[in-house]
Protein backbone atom coordinates (compact mmCIF):
# COMPACT_ATOMS: atom_id res chain seq x y z
CA UNK A 1 0.00 0.00 0.00
CA UNK A 2 1.34 3.45 -0.84
CA UNK A 3 2.47 5.82 1.91
CA UNK A 4 -0.34 8.18 0.87
CA UNK A 5 -2.99 5.53 1.43
CA UNK A 6 -1.55 4.33 4.71
CA UNK A 7 -1.57 7.89 6.04
CA UNK A 8 -5.06 8.78 4.84
CA UNK A 9 -6.81 5.49 4.19
CA UNK A 10 -10.35 6.80 4.71
CA UNK A 11 -9.89 10.29 3.27
CA UNK A 12 -8.19 9.74 -0.09
CA UNK A 13 -9.23 8.00 -3.22
CA UNK A 14 -7.13 5.06 -4.37
CA UNK A 15 -5.57 5.61 -7.80
CA UNK A 16 -3.17 3.97 -10.24
CA UNK A 17 -0.20 5.84 -8.73
CA UNK A 18 -0.86 4.07 -5.44
CA UNK A 19 -0.76 0.73 -7.26
CA UNK A 20 2.46 1.66 -9.03
CA UNK A 21 4.13 2.70 -5.77
CA UNK A 22 2.98 -0.55 -4.18
CA UNK A 23 4.91 -2.52 -6.82
CA UNK A 24 8.16 -1.16 -5.36
CA UNK A 25 7.24 -2.48 -1.92
CA UNK A 26 6.23 -5.88 -3.31
CA UNK A 27 9.55 -6.15 -5.16
CA UNK A 28 11.50 -5.18 -2.03
CA UNK A 29 9.55 -7.58 0.19
CA UNK A 30 10.09 -10.53 -2.15
CA UNK A 31 13.75 -9.74 -2.75
CA UNK A 32 14.56 -9.23 0.94
CA UNK A 33 12.92 -12.54 1.82
CA UNK A 34 14.20 -14.70 -1.06
CA UNK A 35 17.43 -13.10 -2.36
CA UNK A 36 20.88 -12.65 -0.86
CA UNK A 37 21.61 -9.05 -0.10
CA UNK A 38 24.36 -6.90 1.34
CA UNK A 39 22.11 -5.43 4.05
CA UNK A 40 22.58 -7.10 7.43
CA UNK A 41 19.74 -9.03 9.07
CA UNK A 42 19.00 -6.36 11.70
CA UNK A 43 18.60 -3.53 9.20
CA UNK A 44 16.62 -5.72 6.81
CA UNK A 45 14.30 -6.80 9.64
CA UNK A 46 13.84 -3.19 10.74
CA UNK A 47 13.02 -2.17 7.17
CA UNK A 48 10.52 -4.98 6.69
CA UNK A 49 8.69 -4.25 9.94
CA UNK A 50 8.81 -0.45 10.01
CA UNK A 51 8.66 0.52 6.36
CA UNK A 52 6.94 -2.30 4.51
CA UNK A 53 4.53 -3.34 7.26
CA UNK A 54 3.38 -0.05 8.82
CA UNK A 55 0.33 0.39 10.99
CA UNK A 56 -2.57 2.17 9.38
CA UNK A 57 -2.98 5.23 11.55
CA UNK A 58 -5.25 7.98 10.34
CA UNK A 59 -3.13 10.99 9.44
CA UNK A 60 0.20 9.61 10.67
CA UNK A 61 0.78 6.20 9.11
CA UNK A 62 3.05 5.75 6.13
CA UNK A 63 5.82 7.97 7.45
CA UNK A 64 8.32 5.13 7.22
CA UNK A 65 7.53 4.64 3.54
CA UNK A 66 7.55 8.36 2.81
CA UNK A 67 10.85 8.80 4.64
CA UNK A 68 12.34 5.85 2.78
CA UNK A 69 11.29 7.30 -0.56
CA UNK A 70 12.51 10.81 0.17
CA UNK A 71 15.81 9.91 1.82
CA UNK A 72 16.62 6.49 0.32
CA UNK A 73 19.48 6.29 2.78
CA UNK A 74 19.57 2.50 2.55
CA UNK A 75 19.80 2.68 -1.24
CA UNK A 76 22.85 4.95 -1.14
CA UNK A 77 24.94 2.51 0.91
CA UNK A 78 26.04 0.67 -2.23
CA UNK A 79 24.72 -2.47 -3.88
CA UNK A 80 21.69 -4.00 -2.17
CA UNK A 81 21.25 -7.39 -3.80
CA UNK A 82 24.17 -9.73 -4.38
CA UNK A 83 24.82 -10.35 -8.08
CA UNK A 84 21.76 -8.38 -9.22
CA UNK A 85 22.90 -4.93 -10.40
CA UNK A 86 19.88 -4.55 -12.69
CA UNK A 87 17.56 -5.06 -9.72
CA UNK A 88 19.52 -2.50 -7.69
CA UNK A 89 19.13 -0.01 -10.55
CA UNK A 90 15.40 -0.74 -10.88
CA UNK A 91 14.75 -0.23 -7.17
CA UNK A 92 16.69 3.05 -7.16
CA UNK A 93 14.80 4.36 -10.22
CA UNK A 94 11.43 3.40 -8.75
CA UNK A 95 12.37 5.05 -5.45
CA UNK A 96 13.22 8.33 -7.19
CA UNK A 97 10.07 8.17 -9.31
CA UNK A 98 7.70 7.63 -6.38
CA UNK A 99 9.50 10.09 -4.09
CA UNK A 100 8.23 12.88 -6.34
CA UNK A 101 4.72 12.32 -4.96
CA UNK A 102 5.87 13.37 -1.49
CA UNK A 103 7.99 16.42 -2.24
CA UNK A 104 6.15 19.38 -0.79
CA UNK A 105 5.92 22.41 -3.04
CA UNK A 106 4.67 25.88 -2.33
CA UNK A 107 1.64 27.41 -3.99
CA UNK A 108 3.94 29.91 -5.71
CA UNK A 109 6.06 27.10 -7.19
CA UNK A 110 2.97 25.32 -8.45
CA UNK A 111 1.64 28.50 -10.06
CA UNK A 112 5.02 29.19 -11.69
CA UNK A 113 5.13 25.66 -13.14
CA UNK A 114 1.52 25.90 -14.32
CA UNK A 115 0.16 23.22 -11.99
CA UNK A 116 -2.19 25.68 -10.30
CA UNK A 117 -3.98 28.80 -11.47
CA UNK A 118 -2.98 31.98 -9.64
CA UNK A 119 -5.76 33.41 -7.43
CA UNK A 120 -7.94 36.18 -8.72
Amino acid sequence: MSARLVANFKDVRHNYQDDMESTLYVILWIMFIFTSCFIDDALRSHFLHNVLDPDEVQGSGGLGKETFLLSASMLHMGPIFKGRPALDALVRKLQKTFAARYIVSTQEEEETLGFREPPG
